[in-house]
């Protein structure tokens, strides 16, 4: 019946007064979330306050404006930017303290009531309506509060994700490395979490205010008592505790971290992890770690511990002493300690107890997340992109401003002048990631309009950091670069990719174009991959396109510069990761006369290691290796300098006259796996518990340990509660015996503490880290044992939130919601108890009560369980986006795309919020639901006692109404508890899972155990030999068959998709044989442990495998420890003198030396990808006497050609001796093999001596060669 703009209106902004009071619109939601599994289309929209754009807009219109050298700048911006929605709980939190406080007066008044001899039916029917007004005014302004707490809360983690987002677009490149923006999500739910509290603070003061007074008129000096108690409590925390917490705290986080980073460094590349049998070394080194953090967590376990004992002491103690005070003054004459007066007494104190725990426990969390604004804070100040290009339409010879730190000056120009004008001219330029250190010096160079240009020179001589300092990503330290358009696409050395389809990353922003699609789909040569595809171009990649090869992924990144149309196009080494014939037919696509590039008028600049095309360009730039401009020039000027240019055009030529050929086939052999990413595991329902869970995690925990803290438990929460009931005996008889009763009050509060002691000692410090070790060594040993494809069709940042997120679950939200539920449990057992015996006739109305119970849990459990999933669902993708962007940035900077990532992270965010807010509210309404249930046991309870009063005493109705006071928000706690608890156990049960569906690649038949020596000769033979990627899919290696001789040197070869790196993975056991042996000197390798064949072989992978640590333990991981922490006893450590001769034969080590040492973390080298590859190799000769056998997976592929060189000489002379099996880069270093195994399809096609098949006419070998030039 709404008219077509209300229609997709937020059901809660089209609900009126009494609707939004009793949550009223949220009934068609749980009754949906009851009968099926919800999806993300069945959450309500947000309502336009809560909408992530209009959150946004108003967070970053008040930062602009704000003052932010003021002192916690953030906070004070955030508290005026929400200034209404914060102001709107103070009404019916208001309310909520009157009706609080009226329940003492109405206690006394009904045992007044009920122990009067004389009673007028009028007054207990007004009792009657005023329980009733009292509860239900209780349960309704409660909601009230609660829902515009709730909503408050909200729109801070809105307002301040975007405002971290829109910074994260805006950094600076030198600090995208060190800086966390997602990290930084933790510091955002931290601050939600105290904002919950903000309310609490003011209104708790005026409540002990209140409560103070009642108490002192009822008890006179014994209202002191819960002040000294609780200012006690606070100082032992502020004092003693508090600066524990501060020293241990740090250490501990800082042991987190450490175990993070190196998963995450583990976890990038596990193909290379397993080539290198690295596994079973860093499960034990991962497991020390761990062990290590939980060390650390004790101190502050125990801190926290004090802290919840320190808290407890006006709880456990202010009842005994307030009520010893008013005995002792009716010794001496005052009034008697009748019921009447001692319930109203312990109402008070109940009443007292929360908001005096509230206002002590909120000081440490208030300071935290004063703490968190300020890391926020830090972030947003941090310094931002500052473009120091000069945009315009005029000549070169323009005049310049005088200083070299100047923002984007654009000046629009009419249109792009004719081929020929300057499209960049760069003025006496100097770049650099810090003033004190510039990466090009002085550079001069005008870049014409609609030409091929290339940069060249070694490694390390800033090819990268021009095109950086052209996209105006690093800092201009002098001179000026002149831009005529900044219409910029950028391909980098490692392809960016999103987690998207290969159409949508292609396409990315702009509208498609069928036709223009396809010209660049064939231009990059991605029409063949694509074909093979059964999904074709709507095809999943992964993550960090994991699905693809190393060549596919950088075709694709291509194809998406391509398709962009701009007038430059900045590309960085894109042809690394190409075969031969791959690269030939791209270049001829996009470079060559009748490319793309020239039809387009397109302006390109191409940094690049393959100087066989430099003939192609217009224009050279030549640097140094002090990044200083050697040379430039066309290619015919530069070779008649007989230069640097010259050089490499004669070493080129050399190597075709004498070895010759530029590039082997390369483009990997990885096959894509269509559409076989997965998402991250959750439970398969999401409406049904697990008992299995619950039973896995015991035994994780132990049974006897278990059951140690459940006694403990219920026995501190019955003294906990005992002290009530005492009383009531105690009342019966207040003359006599006065120091007995006092006593055993007492004796029951010491001994509650005791128990409170024990139970969480027995939790955090004994169940936490045997749990927490146990669990992480199952997970540690199902993902080491996990075989390759498991890694290629899972999303590596998946797996490291099993070790991050869901072992910060385990270590923290798990064992704390166990805590709180089996607390609450118990409490509710005894409230029960209390109120039957008090009102004995209640027990009738339990079967009722608990029917209604169970109906109201099994309606919202069922919702609620699915929308705390949902929830958990929806923050991935907007971390996942976070990080992408982090990642990319300098790509999306390029393109201009920030307004359409920032668009999307807004609609992620949006998606994130809404089961987020649903969550909030639909507890809300459960709360009700129980409030209203409790009100109802509260009116019964009156009305039996005012009308049937000869059937309880007045201390029996006491006891009974304390309990009442309680019981609401203790069911409201269980389920609460409950919900958490099956939340945090998700983390169980997806580690349960993963340990189910993940079979280990290790087989019953690989358990024999070769020599010691093995291998000594290195012999390897390939007999009748078929290979798949596992069972169903259809064969990749057809009858191989091949017998290498000890000491022999092969190189392999082939076209893309040929077989030639799954033909070595065999010999690391990646992959199974489905029929054949391949066997190394003479051991069948599928009868030894995989990890064994790993550890005796020395591999260098196509990827330089850098990990977390020192440059010690990167040198020699298998023999190096990584810190102290690392407890493994070496049989053979590798000296540092070691480490330092293998650095020097690669040319590595006075760079270290100069840059700090052994002990210096390797990420502070700033080595690049081809130093990383040396470094690798520096490793492989560390490890010469291990093994007979050496691997090379295209470990030249990402280096030019001294560095490559520089690689085939150590080669040559540190494993002389022995077996050395090459997939190639390039074919000029197979040609010294002693023989060359050629493969098509799968199949080995050709074998012998390199030299002699370049005789054989129409061979295999001799066409790829001859397709090389």
């Amino acid at each position: 019946l709404l008219t077509q703009p209300y229609r997709g209106t937020a059901p809660e902004a089209k609900s009126g007064l009494y609707n939004r009071s009793l949550y009223w619109w949220l009934n068609h939601f749980l009754t949906i979330g009851f009968k099926k599994v919800i999806g993300f289309d069945d959450l309500y929209t947000l309502d336009d306050g809560l909408s992530s754009e209009t959150l946004a807009e108003k967070a970053q219109t008040s930062w602009r404006t704000a003052n932010k050298s003021r002192q916690h700048a953030l906070l004070w911006n955030t508290l005026s930017c929400l200034k209404w929605p914060l102001l709107a709980p103070v009404v019916p939190r208001l309310a909520l303290i009157g009706f609080n406080y009226s329940q003492p007066f109405l206690i006394t008044r009904i045992i007044n009531y009920v122990d009067d001899a004389e009673r007028d039916k009028n007054i207990g029917y007004g009792l009657i309506g005023a329980a009733a007004i009292i509860y239900i005014g209780i349960a309704i302004s409660n909601g009230r509060y609660q829902h515009a707490t709730f909503r408050y809360m909200t729109m801070i983690r809105g307002s301040l994700t975007a405002l971290i987002y829109e910074k994260t677009l805006d950094l600076r490149y030198t600090a995208l490395e060190d800086a966390s923006p997602v990290s930084l999500s933790n510091d955002v739910d931290v601050i939600v979490t105290v904002s919950k509290i903000l309310h609490e603070i003011w209104a708790s003061t005026v409540e002990m205010v209140i409560a103070m007074y009642l108490l002192g008129r009822g008890s006179g000096v014994g209202c002191i008592a819960p002040v000294v108690l609780a200012v006690g409590s606070a100082a032992a925390n502020a004092f003693w505790v508090g600066p524990r917490m501060k020293q241990y705290r740090p250490k501990w986080n800082a042991a987190i971290q450490e175990r993070v980073a190196l998963t995450a460094s583990l976890l990038k590349d596990m193909k290379a992890l397993k080539m290198l049998g690295l596994s079973s070394r860093m499960k034990s080194l991962l497991q020390d770690q761990r062990t290590f953090e939980l060390e650390k967590s004790v101190a502050v376990r125990m801190c926290t511990i004090w802290l919840n004992i320190f808290g407890s002491l006006m709880a456990s103690f202010a009842k005994p002493f307030v009520l010893m005070t008013v005995a002792l003054q009716a010794r001496d004459g005052g009034d008697a300690l009748t019921a009447a007066k001692a319930y109203s007494l312990i109402s008070l104190i109940n009443l007292i107890d929360n908001p005096l725990g509230t206002v002590t426990a909120s000081i440490p969390s208030i300071m935290g997340g004063v703490g968190c604004f300020e890391r926020i804070q830090e972030f947003l100040l941090a310094e931002v992109q500052s473009d120091d290009r000069i945009v315009n339409s005029r000549s070169a010879s323009a005049t310049l401003p005088s200083s070299s730190a100047i923002e984007l000056q654009v000046m629009h120009a009419k249109g792009i002048s004719e081929r020929g004008s300057n499209a960049i001219t760069l003025d006496e330029c100097s770049f650099g990631y810090s003033v004190a250190t510039p990466a090009l010096s002085n550079l001069t160079s005008t870049i014409g309009e609609g030409t091929v240009n290339m940069v060249v020179g070694p490694i390390g001589s800033g090819k990268t950091s021009l095109l950086l300092g052209l996209l105006g990503e690093i800092q201009s330290l002098k001179g000026f670069v002149r831009m005529r358009n900044t219409d910029i696409a950028y391909c980098q050395q490692s392809a960016w990719l999103p987690n998207s389809t290969i159409k949508n990353i292609i396409v990315g922003t702009l509208p498609y174009d069928e036709t223009w699609y396809e010209t660049v789909i064939f231009s990059c040569a991605l029409e063949l991959d694509i074909a093979r595809l059964t999904d074709k171009d709507e095809t999943l990649i992964g993550s960090r396109g994991l699905t693809l090869s190393g060549g596919q992924r950088q075709r694709l990144a291509l194809a998406r510069a391509v398709y962009a149309r701009t007038a430059i196009i900045l590309l960085d080494d894109i042809f690394s990761a190409l075969d031969a014939k791959t690269e030939q037919l791209v270049f001829e696509r996009l470079f060559s006369e009748r490319g793309v590039f020239r039809k387009n008028n397109t302006t390109v600049i191409l940094a690049t290691h393959a100087v066989q095309h430099l003939f192609t360009a217009d224009h050279i730039i030549a640097l140094g290796k002090e990044g200083t401009l050697v040379e430039q020039g066309s290619f015919q000027q530069l070779m008649a300098k007989q230069g640097y240019v010259a050089t490499l055009a004669v070493q080129l030529r050399e190597q075709s006259d004498h070895e010759d050929a530029s590039k082997a086939t390369k483009d990997s052999d990885h096959e894509i796996v269509e559409n076989d990413v997965e998402d991250e595991m959750l439970i398969s329902d999401r409406r049904l518990g697990d008992f299995a869970v619950y039973k896995y995690y015991a035994g994780a925990v132990g049974l006897a340990i278990l059951v140690t803290f459940l006694a403990c438990e219920f026995l501190k929460t019955s003294l906990i509660s005992l002290p009530d009931l005492w009383v009531q005996f105690w009342t019966k008889d207040p003359g006599s015996q006065m120091g007995m009763y006092i006593s055993v009050m007492f004796v029951i509060a010491i001994c509650g503490m005791v128990m409170n002691f024990v139970a969480l000692w027995v939790i955090l410090v004994k169940i936490v880290p045997r749990s927490g070790l146990r669990l992480h060594w199952t997970l540690l040993s199902t993902i080491t044992a996990a075989p390759l494809a498991y890694f290629t069709r899972t999303d590596a940042g998946i797996i490291l939130n099993r070790f991050s997120q869901d072992m910060t679950i385990i270590d923290a939200a798990l064992p704390i919601a166990l805590l709180q539920l089996t607390y609450t449990v118990a409490e509710i057992v005894w409230q029960g108890a209390l109120i039957c015996y008090g009102s004995w006739y209640l027990i009738a109305f339990i079967p009722f009560i608990a029917a209604i119970c169970y109906a109201i849990q099994k309606f919202y459990l069922r919702t609620s369980r699915q929308l705390r999933l949902l929830d958990l669902e929806m923050k991935s993708p907007l971390f996942t986006h976070f990080s992408e962007t982090q990642e990319g940035l300098v790509t999306i900077r390029a393109f201009r795309w920030q307004s359409n990532f920032y668009s999307s992270f807004l609609n992620r965010l949006d998606a994130s919020q809404r089961p987020y807010y649903l969550l909030y509210m639909i507890q809300q309404w459960l709360g009700l639901c129980l409030a209203l249930v409790v009100a109802a046991i509260a009116i019964v309870l009156v009305a039996f006692a005012t009308q049937f009063h000869h059937q309880s005493s007045g201390g029996q109705i006491g006891v009974a109404m304390i309990s009442v006071m309680g019981f609401s928000s203790s069911l409201a706690a269980l389920i609460s508890h409950w919900t958490s608890l099956e939340t945090s156990i998700g983390a169980v049960a997806r580690l349960k899972q993963l340990e189910i569906e993940v079979k280990s690649e290790d087989l019953p038949s690989g358990c024999e155990t070769p020599p010691s020596s093995w291998p000594e000769t290195g012999a390897v033979v390939y007999d009748g030999v078929y290979a798949s990627y596992g069972d169903g899919k259809p064969d990749v290696l057809h009858d191989i068959s091949l017998s290498i001789r000890p000491g022999e040197k092969i190189g392999i070869c082939g076209r893309t998709g040929s077989g030639k790196s799954t033909l070595i993975a065999l010999l690391f056991k990646l992959l199974p044989t489905r029929t054949g042996v391949v066997a190394v000197d003479g051991v069948d390798l599928s009868t030894i442990p995989r990890q064994k064949t790993r550890e005796s072989v020395i591999a260098i992978p196509q990827e330089p495998y850098i990990l977390s640590g020192t440059v010690r333990f990167n040198a020699a991981p298998h023999s190096a420890p990584f810190s102290d922490v690392d407890t493994e006893a070496f049989e053979n450590v590798v000296s540092d003198t070691a480490i330092i001769a293998a650095l020097e034969k690669v040319d590595l080590w006075d760079l270290i030396a100069r840059r700090g040492g052994l002990n210096t973390p390797i990420s502070d080298l700033g080595l690049s990808q081809g130093q990383k590859q040396l470094f690798c190799l520096a490793r492989a000769i560390l490890r010469k006497q291990t093994s007979s056998l050496l691997i090379l997976d295209e470990a030249t592929s990402s280096v030019d050609k001294h560095t490559d060189e520089l690689m085939r000489r150590v080669i040559e002379d540190e494993f002389a001796s022995h077996t050395v099996i090459s997939v190639a880069h390039r074919l000029s270093s197979l040609i010294a093999s002693d023989r060359v195994v050629v493969m098509d399809e799968g199949k080995i096609v050709e074998v012998g001596n390199p030299v002699a098949l370049m005789e054989v006419e129409g061979g295999w070998w001799r066409k790829l060669w001859e397709a090389q030039n």
